[in-house]
């Protein structure tokens, strides 16, 4: 490579950024068709959602739904929401954990605090 090392170091750090936000688009890509559907520990609903932790789908399993009291159906919903919610959050943490570590080529690349990657 031509030039001096600044220049040299330069093209270095431009080529891991440029590389970086390749793979970040390909990230929030991934992860903006990512669904997690999660069953309620009793087995009577079935709940779906989203890259957000939005909730896209509910499904009432084997008409259990209709012999529950209203409290312990909205409850099994709440349940399953709330696990549903919490691997979403993990898959999401999981995909951007990469950009959040120092490059290896390039130390002065420090990565993106994880906050940034939270609330999408």
């Amino acid at each position: 490579m031509s030039g001096s090392p600044y220049e040299q170091r330069l093209a270095e750090a431009m080529a891991e950024l440029d590389a970086t936000r390749t793979a970040v688009a390909r990230a929030e890509a991934e992860l903006a068709e990512a669904a997690v559907t999660v069953r309620s520990k009793d087995r009577s609903v079935e709940v779906t959602v989203g890259p957000q932790g939005e909730l896209t789908g509910l499904r009432f399993l084997e008409d259990r739904h209709r012999t529950m009291a209203a409290g312990q159906l909205a409850a099994s919903v709440l349940e399953a929401a709330a696990e549903a919610r919490g691997l979403m959050a993990r898959q999401a943490m999981d995909v951007f954990a990469p950009f959040t570590r120092p490059s290896t080529r390039v130390p002065e690349l420090t990565g993106v605090p994880e906050e940034e990657h939270r609330h999408g």
